[in-house]
């Protein structure tokens, strides 16, 4: 399995750009995989013309037909190797474009992004950086060339957070994540008044590296599991997970679990540094998830399993 990768949908496709199989060092290649109804099928390198090199703690997002990937690191510990370059995958064309950004964002890993999809707008928050842990917000229009940066969130800097986005752009929420220790804070970011707010929900079970996605036909953001307690022995092992749904709305108010069922045993096995995209169709929305890390310090577990889940 491989841990700290992303994946993204477009329709009814999920694509999946290869992140680490032994803790903390990236793949001699960076393979793009993709699900189709149901199917996994890896690309063959030797069909594209440029691709981004290798890399983990990566992020990306998807808007229209194309994924996005940002950010990430080419070396095994945290703080060297940052990359802050920008690639495309224009999923129709087949191809890979490495775009060329003005004033990017430091380099970083571990780090989230999210899209807007009616506003054509990345967002970009926190992660890993050279000098430690960040809570800065980057925005970028998909049809522009250079990212803005947006006033700090009023948080501790961070790795592992949760993010998400209105479809219109108008309101950034970042849920949990590791600032040295678990977090359970949340911090709403205004975008026409430029301004945060931030709590924290004692109620929520404090986490990071948590699998998430935003639900474009309930409005609901969902997270599935996370990390609740550090390795001892960072990347090398693995801490304890959880693998609870927890749903919040926009505002940031925790609401109501959502009900899961399914097979084998209910439900995925708990796990952090996996990840989950999601596709609205009909009124309903399909998430999917694949790998992330399981297990504990004597047994660390590298997971390639793949689930569905269908938001009622």
């Amino acid at each position: 399995g491989e841990g700290a990768n992303a994946r993204s949908p477009l329709g009814c496709t999920i694509w999946t750009l290869s992140g680490e199989s032994v803790a903390a060092n990236t793949r001699d290649d960076a393979d793009l995989s993709v699900d189709e109804l149901g199917q996994w099928r890896m690309l063959d390198d030797a069909a594209f013309s440029t691709m981004p090199p290798p890399r983990v703690g990566h992020a990306q997002a998807a808007i229209d037909n194309t994924v996005y990937v940002f950010g990430g690191r080419d070396a095994v510990a945290v703080g060297d190797g940052g990359l802050n370059d920008m690639w495309a995958f224009h999923a129709n064309e087949g191809r890979w474009e490495k775009r060329d950004m003005n004033t990017p964002p430091h380099a970083r890993s571990y780090h989230a992004m999210c899209a807007a999809d009616e506003a054509k707008t990345l967002y970009t928050f926190g992660g890993c950086g050279e000098s430690g842990r960040l809570a800065d917000l980057w925005a970028t229009d998909t049809r522009a060339s250079s990212w803005e940066e947006l006033p700090a969130a009023p948080i501790r800097g961070r790795g592992g957070p949760c993010l998400f986005t209105s479809p219109d752009g108008k309101t950034v929420m970042v849920v949990a994540g590791f600032a040295g220790e678990e977090t359970n804070d949340v911090a709403l970011f205004d975008r026409v008044a430029g301004k945060w707010r931030s709590t924290e929900l004692e109620s929520l079970r404090k986490r990071s590296v948590a699998a998430h996605f935003y639900d474009p036909c309930s409005r609901r953001c969902m997270i599935f599991g996370g990390e609740v307690d550090p390795s001892n022995i960072g990347h090398a092992g693995a801490g304890d997970f959880a693998s609870d749904m927890v749903s919040f709305d926009l505002d940031g108010n925790l609401l109501a679990p959502p009900s899961v069922t399914g097979t084998p045993a209910g439900s995925a096995e708990a796990r952090g540094w996996g990840a989950m995209a999601a596709s609205a169709a009909s009124g309903r929305t399909v998430a999917v998830m694949f790998g992330g890390l399981a297990g504990n310090d004597e047994n660390p577990k590298r997971l390639d399993d793949t689930w569905a889940l269908v938001v009622r």
